[in-house]
């Protein structure tokens, strides 16, 4: 029998079952032999626990893989998904080589890795600013390019650092000439010139007399311009609808703009292409059941953004760009050194200008179990008050090929195993509506408690891996249960049922069984100055089903 590492009870309990059977297809074998030749693959608890197995409690080698993987699940590494990577960022003394050698290990991880998810996550999470102009400016196309030019900037790195070093060691403060360069050192020099003219670390020594003759004539071109400019005055980017500019499919040049308002009058030429859709979005009567009439609420939802749970993400069809907040940018975990730089703004209403902090690409999953999908969306990150997290403009609206109905409240998209639709909430969509037309002016900081938590999202809960069956802990009360698994014998169930009703004083259901605890920390008070004077307030009536209510 081929030699296997003995496994201990940590670790993937699958990945022990996997080996044997791999190890036993060398020989034609039997069921009888692979559950023979299994404890010899364990060591230590898990050895223990074969051991202590019932006799003839075990029929084939399936049941003793099943009843071994149960036992140890919890132990059970779980897959990681792309997204994940999204939380890898290089340290303050980490090298480039070493955080990308860190990176790749965990991206081996992710059993379907998706490249463009991987190299976005890595671009964000590098600190290297030359590096990551690099690949905003010319993204790579998989992530073999990205390592090949990954290895030039850590060459230019490493070799910096040794010309650091030897300038150190000599104790020769000032730059030395070229003739006091030896060989190596003057290879070293010519690859990083030579990166530098490739516009790597922006211009060269020897390229910027010419650059600063050609900025000087621009400069005087624009002089000349500037009495046209201030006769006729025009805002950076085009105002459309309520939210527009930055970068979209109009492009950021304004004769791409007009070519693009042309493209629609045309009727010469061919058709342009675009991805079909055999599906059908379509909504009907049944899209209508939960919602209170007469309404006419915004469409918000909750998504999935940068592996985080949103709540009031409000899907806008007449922005043009996809907007996050920098309180939510802040609140995710990141900072604004991981942003795109930018400095074209985005108009509202009225020409109301935006500055743009900066723009990030960040992975969107909208889904309704079991549909769901999945984009790339570019964020806009804006400094503004607002009662939503996140909007999501045309761009993300398109992405996902999305058709949003704010009269059904739903958000129908297409998906490989077909339609899948996202229903809007409408208790959010009113409180956020209320919270914004307070007349105090602090609508963004007051939002109901219930709109900030997303643990009252069933589907964001975490569910038991097995079924569970309730336990009554007292006899008078019902109500008082626990749950175990169902699975568990009989024997082990009833002594565990036992155990619990025995120590059921452990469990607390109410305030009166937590004596000792300090009544402070429990007990509301009201925030009442009494040296104000009271005032009695008008008596309130209520309709009769409410006052019902209140009695």
């Amino acid at each position: 029998m081929p030699t296997i590492k003995a496994y201990d009870g940590t670790g993937e309990p699958a990945n022990n079952v996997r080996t044997l059977s791999n190890a036993l297809l060398l020989q034609p074998v039997n069921d009888a032999i692979k559950c023979r030749a299994f404890p010899k693959t364990l060591s230590g608890m898990a050895q223990r626990w074969y051991n202590r197995l019932p006799p003839n409690s075990i029929g084939t080698f399936k049941d003793l893989s099943q009843v071994f993987i149960k036992q140890f699940i919890s132990v059970r590494v779980y897959e990681k998904s792309s997204a994940s990577l999204m939380g890898i960022f290089q340290g303050a003394k980490e090298s480039l080589r070493e955080y990308l050698n860190r990176f790749t290990k965990e991206a081996l991880k992710v059993p379907d890795l998706d490249d463009k998810v991987a190299m976005i996550a890595l671009q964000q999470g590098t600190r290297d600013e030359f590096f990551k102009m690099s690949l905003t400016k010319r993204p790579p196309e998989s992530m073999l390019q990205l390592q090949d030019r990954a290895e030039k900037y850590i060459k230019v790195e490493e070799s910096m650092k040794k010309i650091a070093v030897n300038n150190e060691s000599t104790g020769n403060k000032k730059r030395k000439t070229d003739q006091e360069y030896d060989a190596k050192d003057k290879q070293l020099k010519d690859e990083i010139e030579y990166l530098i003219r490739r516009g790597k670390f922006g211009r060269s020594p020897k390229s910027e007399e010419a650059g600063g003759q050609k900025r000087d004539n621009d400069r005087r071109d624009d002089d000349r311009r500037g009495n046209d400019r201030d006769r006729n005055p025009q805002p950076r980017g085009s105002v459309i609808n309520i939210i527009s500019g930055r970068p979209t499919a109009a492009g950021t040049t304004r004769n791409s703009r007009k070519a693009y308002a042309r493209e629609v009058m045309s009727i010469v030429g061919e058709p342009s292409k675009r991805s079909k859709s055999e599906m059908m979005l379509e909504f009907g009567e049944p899209c209508l059941e939960g919602l209170k009439f007469p309404q006419d609420d915004p469409l918000v939802i909750t998504s999935i953004i940068g592996n985080c749970p949103f709540m009031r993400v409000l899907v806008d069809n007449g922005a043009s760009v996809d907007i996050l907040f920098h309180d939510t940018f802040i609140r995710m975990g990141y900072n604004d050194s991981q942003l795109t730089p930018s400095d074209a703004p985005i108009y509202g209403f009225n020409h109301i200008e935006y500055k743009v902090e900066g723009a990030i690409q960040l992975p969107v999953t909208i889904r309704e179990e079991p549909m769901e999908a999945t984009q790339m969306l570019n964020f806009q990150v804006v400094k503004a008050a607002s009662t939503y997290n996140a909007i999501m403009g045309r761009t993300g609206i398109h992405a996902f090929k999305t058709v949003p109905s704010t009269y059904h409240m739903v958000l129908k998209f297409p998906t490989r195993n077909g339609v899948g639709e996202v229903r809007g909430d409408q208790k959010m969509a009113r409180s956020c509506y209320v919270a914004a037309l307070r007349p105090d002016g602090t609508w963004w900081q007051v939002l109901p408690i219930e709109d900030m938590d997303v643990r009252e999202n069933d589907e964001l809960r975490g569910k038991p891996a097995e079924d569970l069956v309730p336990i009554p802990l007292d006899p008078l009360d019902p109500e008082k249960v626990t749950y175990i698994e169902a699975s568990l014998d009989k024997p082990l169930k009833g002594r565990m049922t036992n155990f619990l009703q025995k120590n059921n004083d452990i469990f607390v259901w109410t305030s009166a069984d937590m004596p000792g605890i300090n009544p402070t920390l429990i007990t509301h008070r009201l925030n009442v100055d009494l040296t104000r004077k009271a005032v009695k307030k008008n008596k309130r009536t209520y309709a009769p089903n409410r006052l019902e209510a209140i009695k």
